[in-house]
């Protein structure tokens, strides 16, 4: 892990999860990705890059945004 990069809190992150009792996970950057698919399997994950990452653009939010939308549709 890089050296600006801090482990995810998993208990932290477990009692919110249960507290909020969500359909899906928005998920912004890998590191946090990676420590959700190992910390609640079966949960579905929608990725975006990190809001702190220069990839995040107008067109990439929307493109998110449709997603979101479609998935919570089916739900």
């Amino acid at each position: 892990m890089p050296s600006g990069v801090f482990p995810p809190d998993a208990a932290h992150i477990k009692r919110r999860i249960r507290a909020v009792h969500q359909n899906i996970i928005l998920v912004c950057g890998a590191v946090a990705k990676e420590s959700l698919r190992k910390l609640v399997p079966g949960v579905p994950i929608v990725l975006m890059p990190h809001p702190a990452s220069r990839s995040l653009s107008k067109e990439t939010t929307k493109k998110i945004k449709k997603r979101l939308v479609r998935r919570h549709s089916f739900s």
